[in-house]
């Protein structure tokens, strides 16, 4: 298995065939298909499933019965069994894709071969999609299911739909176990029913079946013995677990089909069954499934500002990951009609009520290069809601005023990463208005962050310093850790101030000095304390042991977020002799192969490492082992088939795929596709650092439009002149976009460099190896 130290050695021509450790991708287990901001999030899964997963407002995670009361709610769920007798359909076997591979419109296939004479059988296709009403509050879910008889005789297919509103937490498995679906899920429901083409619950019209050519039967019972299913059509084989022997309330639809013949059913359901008014219902009886997914894909193009970013990169599917990752994250953000802005939900399935503040600056800090404002402004507004909002964080602090808070566990990074984004939305909006409302919540914030390090510049009783002097107090620092976690706390607290400061200083406010001093301190008193858990082999921790009764550090967060995300945000130096040992270290001791957030022996922390990671392979030059990270990143921690990001995967599991969608990893997947492209420092911007010669030659044109920065509007577009030499094109909107002092990585030879003007240069390269 490749690892870092050995990727430099290797051609461009090696990497681009390396295979990255050789494992199967992640399944799709839960892609979202519902409009962006809606509180009812819809989710297809590889079961041929879809379900309706509520999101409810203003949920403390610390407030046991309130959470408890959230995971015991009702949902929808339209399960399908297919053939005679019934068999569940195994979800290894299922194909899931996107409309143009971008789009949240939802197909999957399914074979059912007949295997005793390894011939093709009948092939299923299924479609799934949201089509947004006049109201936010409601929607309609179409499911489209078409049968096609690749067999050279007749056959009968079968399948049974049943819709189902169980309770969430007695069939969904919690997600840190790997996605499984069998007939156990497959629950009893007395309040559905069928009159004529009318889905009821409870005697209410809630949807409709338009069965076509199908003949339809509503089944409140059917039973079948283990020798029924010898003698299925096709000659198939239904696995034990898979055999649905007991069938109840269910819609049973049948068909003969032809050779090649292919026929289709769908129904259509009113996700928020609960309030259905009589024009909802009639707008929906004289729906049609053509124009509601004609409406559904506008829905999702329209998400797109009209001076958005774009992209144009065949290779990787980085164009389609570009318009895909941007939508799933609008997904996750949702509009209440009595709660501030856009709620930033992280995307895991129990706990998609709560917001974590430092997530929500992952997943929105990416929209910013993109032109996305709008979205990103609306989560502000709610992140900043949690000011002083009754969720603060913990520790030892003198104060929570000014701190913003978070519904989920109370990190103390959360006001830093906050400021953090509040401070670039500015800079790349330069939104007045935003300015005007927040710079005294910012000047708050700020001043906790300065308060907080301040109280902790206390010698000891014996005049000695501590290794915690000036650093953030002792308190929740992740998921796991309860202590003085610099890793985490003071990486994100420095760069809210850093970020705050370079606000203030960009409008000439007179506070700009004083914190400047502030965070130069800062700065000084991290680099004591790294100094001081710098461990004579080059390892830096993550955390300053005091041996407190309260402490908790949890060892398999040392891979995730360790020492390195100091450097990230820029609260040590990457390029010193300390830290290029500290990554030597890592490198040799703490990955898997090209992996960064080894947790143990199988379970693979994805994104945050190899995101951070690449962040610094690039700050170094080291253009190759960037290329490595975002490839582990891209082809781990998303799935292939639906760009779903994640936050673990197991090596040998590719059903752990826990927290899916994930919408810090969206964001991160996003930055490393546009890090790629561009990358700019304080000294300079390195355009193409992470694209191969390769991807260019067989691109074509490869392009990277309307990219937005904090001084305007960039457009990179790259054209092959000839199988060995390209032409590079950078175009500003103005003369300040263009970045003062620009470079290509080593693994290009500049031909030519001309600025032709004040916002155009051209550079004509090839690549500086046989390829």
């Amino acid at each position: 298995m490749l690892t870092y130290p050995e990727v430099p050695g290797k051609l461009w021509s090696e990497l681009l065939a390396e295979d990255w450790g050789g494992y199967t991708p992640p399944i799709t287990a839960h892609l979202p298909i519902h409009p962006a901001h809606s509180p009812d999030f819809i989710h297809v899964d590889c079961g041929l499933n879809v379900c309706r997963r509520r999101v409810l407002p203003n949920i403390d995670g610390e407030n046991e019965a309130v959470f408890r009361a959230a995971q015991r709610c009702e949902t929808l769920l339209v399960q399908f069994a297919l053939g005679q007798p019934a068999a569940v359909p195994d979800c290894r076997r299922t194909r899931v894709s996107l409309d143009d591979g971008k789009y949240p419109i939802a197909r999957a296939t399914y074979n059912v071969p007949d295997a005793r004479f390894s011939q093709a059988g009948l092939f299923y296709e299924f479609e799934y999609f949201c089509c947004p009403t006049k109201s936010l509050a409601q929607t309609i879910l179409w499911v489209s299911c078409s049968v096609t008889n690749d067999l050279t005789s007749a056959r009968k297919a079968h399948a049974w739909v049943k819709v189902n509103f169980p309770i969430e937490e007695d069939l969904f498995d919690y997600h840190y176990i790997p996605f499984y679906w069998d007939a156990t899920k497959y629950t009893p429901c007395d309040k559905v029913g069928l009159l004529r083409h009318q889905i009821l619950r409870e005697g209410k019209p809630i949807g409709k079946l338009v069965a076509g050519s199908f003949s339809v039967l509503w089944v409140k019972e059917a039973r079948f013995t283990d020798a029924d299913y010898v003698f299925m059509e096709p000659n198939t084989f239904a696995m034990p677990a898979l055999r649905l022997k007991e069938v109840r309330d269910a819609i049973h639809l049948e068909t003969e089909l032809a050779p090649n013949e292919t026929k289709s059913f769908h129904l259509a359901l009113l996700v928020n069954y609960e309030r259905v008014s009589p024009e909802q219902f009639a707008s929906l009886e004289s729906a049609d499934i053509s124009s509601c997914r004609a409406t559904a894909r506008q829905h999702f193009e329209s998400l797109k500002p009209p001076a958005g970013a774009e992209l144009v990169c065949a290779a990787g599917k980085w164009d389609e990951l570009l318009v895909h990752l941007p939508i799933s994250i609008s997904q996750l953000l949702v509009r209440f009609p009595d709660v501030k802005g856009l709620v930033p939900t992280q995307g895991g399935i129990p706990e998609r009520h709560l917001v974590w503040v430092w997530e929500a600056v992952c997943m929105l800090t990416p929209l910013l290069p993109l032109g996305w404002f709008a979205h990103v402004r609306a989560g502000i507004e709610n992140i900043f809601s949690l000011q002083d909002g009754g969720c603060p964080p913990k520790g030892r602090l003198t104060t929570t005023a000014g701190a913003v808070g978070t519904t989920g566990l109370k990190w103390l990074c959360t006001t830093g990463g906050a400021v953090s984004l509040a401070a670039d939305y500015y800079r790349y909006s330069r939104d007045e208005e935003f300015l005007s409302e927040y710079l005294p919540r910012l000047l708050r914030a700020l001043r906790w962050i300065v308060g907080e390090i301040r109280a902790t510049r206390r010698l000891n009783l014996d005049g000695a310093r501590p290794t915690t002097y000036g650093l953030m107090p002792f308190g929740v620092a992740t998921d796991g850790d309860n202590g003085h976690i610099i890793a985490m706390t003071d990486a994100y607290s420095y760069r809210g101030l850093e970020k705050g400061v370079a606000l203030l200083e960009d409008i000439q406010h007179g506070e700009a000095g004083s914190f400047r001093a502030e965070l130069l301190q800062y700065r000084a008193d991290i680099a004591a304390a790294v100094e001081a858990i710098t461990r004579p082999d080059g390892f830096i921790e993550r955390a300053i042991v005091t041996g407190d009764p309260e402490e908790r550090i949890f060892k398999g967060f040392d891979n995730i977020c360790g020492a390195f995300l100091l450097a990230t945000c820029n609260a040590i130096e990457a390029n010193t002799s300390a830290f290029r040992r500290y990554v030597a270290f890592f490198e040799k001791h703490m990955t898997h192969g090209c992996f960064t957030g080894k947790m143990d022996r199988e379970v693979m922390y994805m994104g945050l490492g190899e995101w951070a990671w690449q962040d610094i392979y690039l700050r170094l030059g080291e253009w190759k082992k960037a290329f490595a990270a975002a490839q582990v990143h891209l082809k781990y921690g998303l799935t292939q088939d639906t760009h779903q990001g994640l936050e673990r995967f197991a090596l040998n599991d590719p059903a752990f795929c826990p927290f899916q969608p994930n919408g810090s990893g969206n964001g991160r997947a996003l930055e490393t596709i546009l890090k790629s492209f561009y990358f700019e420092t304080d000294s300079e911007a390195v355009l193409l650092a992470g694209i191969p010669f390769a991807w260019l030659r067989s691109n074509r044109t490869t392009a990277l439009r309307n990219l937005h920065t904090a001084h305007g509007r960039l457009n990179l577009e790259v054209q092959l002149l000839n199988p060995d030499r390209c032409e590079l094109i950078v175009r500003a909107s103005r003369p300040e976009a263009m970045p003062g002092k620009m470079r290509l990585p080593e693994h290009f030879r500049i031909i030519s460099d001309r600025p032709l003007g004040a916002i155009e240069r051209r550079f004509t390269f090839k690549s500086s190896e046989s390829v």
